[in-house]
């Protein structure tokens, strides 16, 4: 937080900008690297692990039930609870180090900010108000934990899925996998298109939130000039339009997080029916195996 808070000259490309403040971001857990690098082994061998289950479904399908041996199928369940547990407790593991990570880097960087901020020039805060001030250090730093705790770690755990999964699709059967990676393209358009408008509300959503913290904070400070003044009824009014001006862009950013989330859960279920319809007439015709197509 050794910078300006204000951007001073040519504002960077928006593509650059935001791979500046990742690397920032990850530059907070470096003094936790131990934690973090022991956070990451668990989410790789966990992810890992979630491999074996699809591979398992063709064992079960192929070996326990098509050999009709009950022995093979005991072994198989055998396993896969071993498996479980062990996934479970990975899990368990990654999700609490995350979750350290992210308040401990919320603790750091709160510090870092108040610190920035009562080193500031008296000019800085003439021009700002206070309950601004305060709102963004609750709830922007707030964002940064959720990043840090939990997305970082959701999207590294889906990344591994991704490109494990992927290579033991080819691997099995790369003639069905193109056809289901046909999918892909359409929803790499959909993210970009509805990722773009989703975070400019977001961001239209944490200044509404930081205006209307900044009027609450105004008024509980001067609560004595608004009483004598009969004011109370006016300020209530104000802070009700500003809460209805919040909860309406809320509503507007939930409306589009909904209709992005069915759109992917859409494109991936129509990828699933093609892969199954193509699947199913290999299978018919003896060139796949059914556990190939589970």
């Amino acid at each position: 937080m050794d910078a300006p808070i204000d951007h001073l000259g040519p504002k960077p490309k928006p593509s650059l900008k935001r791979l500046g403040v990742l690397r920032r971001l990850i530059l907070l857990t470096l003094p936790h690297k131990g934690r973090f690098a022991l956070a990451t082994v668990s989410l790789f061998i966990g992810s890992g692990l979630g491999l074996i289950y699809p591979q398992a479904a063709k064992r079960f399908i192929d070996d326990g039930l098509a050999n009709g041996s009950t022995a093979d199928l005991n072994r198989l369940v055998a396993a896969l609870v071993g498996v479980f547990f062990l996934h479970a407790s990975l899990t368990w593991l990654r999700h609490y180090l995350m979750s350290w990570l992210g308040e401990r880097v919320v603790a750091d960087l709160r510090k870092r900010v108040f610190d920035r901020l009562v080193a500031l020039p008296l000019s800085w805060f003439h021009e700002r108000r206070t309950g601004e001030i305060t709102g963004r250090l609750a709830s922007d730093v707030a964002t940064v934990e959720n990043i840090v705790g939990s997305q970082l770690s959701v999207s590294l755990r889906d990344m591994v899925s991704l490109f494990g999964g992927l290579t033991l699709l080819f691997v099995e059967n790369w003639q069905l996998t193109l056809v289901m990676l046909s999918i892909v393209p359409p929803i790499v358009l959909g993210v970009l298109l509805f990722g773009r408008r989703i975070r400019k509300m977001s961001t239209a959503v944490q200044d509404r939130f930081a205006e209307t913290s900044a009027h609450v904070q105004e008024v509980i400070g001067a609560m004595q000039t608004v009483q004598s003044f009969v004011r109370e009824q006016r300020e209530s009014a104000r802070y009700d339009k500003d809460i209805e001006l919040y909860f309406v862009d809320s509503v507007k950013l939930a409306n589009w997080r909904g209709l992005f989330i069915a759109t992917l859960t859409f494109a991936g279920s129509l990828g699933i029916a093609v892969t199954v319809w193509f699947g199913g007439r290999a299978v018919l015709d003896g060139s796949l195996s059914s556990g190939d197509l589970a």
